[in-house]
């Protein structure tokens, strides 16, 4: 029965992967989704390399992307990450891995936004004053909208070269005149291929019950995808060649959201010693964003990333840093 799981995980897989391309209409039904600050991405890595991260193994953080990704070689990871998003905006995440070996790994996530302070404004506060003074409507009171998402996940190697992860979390978006609450799932599958370090992913995310707001009802902002990824150059077992002392790494996506039609993801990492890495990234058919970019340190046990992505003219460029630990 177990040598035939990943056979039947995979073809639940396809079949998602099937339904989603179903829903497409011929146009991008931006929008249209609830509780998009899931889709928002914690991780600076992941950030500089395209947001192609689904059969990209790395450490804790893994639980916000594909849950069967995460190092099982390592025992323990701590990530936090911070990103400032659009209107002085605030995004930060924490995720928390422990492997117990034969049991599977073990992990834990919370991702919040904090959107800050917002004056209340009311048309029954329109006026001006005997001295002229115009009030724009602001009744003196203010308000703290919010989103929050929690939860866990967990990891099992199935057999030496498939890995099966699953997540559940609670999210919900407080906005003050309205807040709701859903349970959302998350399912990812890794194949080593045994081809070098050539590695194959798929993962469904934000997959749950459409959310009710008012009087009408909204879905997920569910997506499924599927990534490649290995060494073009490594310490060991490259695709091209190996090298003592550089690596370059690449990883690419393919992805179809519920309110987007198809996207690509490309990332390349370059490292220097396992030490020192730039990274680049490229995402096609995005509104927006085209070309990201980061680097990061690691010292021993600790790793400090940072991301910059371009939103263009109009918005700006979007900074994020995490800091890690694995051991």
């Amino acid at each position: 029965m177990i040598q035939n799981l990943p056979k039947l995980l995979f073809y639940c897989f396809l079949l998602a992967w099937n339904s989603v391309i179903a829903q497409e209409t011929g146009f991008d039904k931006v929008g249209t989704t609830s509780f998009q600050f899931l889709k928002v991405i914690p991780n600076a890595r992941v950030a500089a390399m395209g947001d192609a991260s689904t059969s990209l193994v790395m450490g804790s953080d893994a639980v916000f992307f594909n849950p069967a990704i995460f190092d099982s070689h390592r025992k323990f990871g701590f990530t936090s990450s911070q990103l400032n998003w659009f209107q002085d905006t605030k995004v930060s995440s924490i995720s928390m891995s422990w492997n117990q070996n034969i049991y599977g790994v073990f992990s834990m996530h919370i991702l919040s936004v904090n959107i800050g302070e917002i004056e209340e404004t009311s048309v029954d506060y329109l006026f001006r004053d005997e001295d002229g003074n115009y009030n724009p409507g602001t009744t003196g009171e203010s308000f703290n909208p919010s989103s929050v998402s929690y939860g866990l996940s967990y990891l099992r190697e199935l057999t030496d070269k498939f890995t099966f992860g699953i997540g559940i979390k609670n999210a919900t978006e407080d906005l003050i005149y309205k807040k709701q609450s859903v349970i959302i799932y998350d399912a990812g599958l890794l194949y080593n291929t045994g081809f070098k370090t050539l590695k194959i992913g798929t993962r469904l995310n934000n997959f749950g019950r459409e959310v009710i707001f008012i009087d009408k009802s909204y879905p997920l902002p569910q997506s499924l995808r599927i990534g490649l990824s290995g060494s073009f150059w490594g310490i060991k077992d490259g695709i091209i060649g190996t090298s003592n002392y550089h690596g370059l790494l690449f990883s690419a996506d393919l992805s179809q959201t519920r309110d987007h039609s198809q996207q690509q993801h490309l990332g390349l990492e370059y490292t220097f010693r396992e030490m020192i890495y730039l990274r680049f990234g490229r995402k096609s058919n995005f509104d927006m964003e085209e070309y990201t970019f980061g680097f990061g340190v690691v010292f021993k046990n600790i790793s400090v990333n940072y991301a910059m992505n371009d939103f263009g003219n109009d918005l700006g460029n979007v900074s994020r840093i995490s800091i890690g630990i694995i051991k």
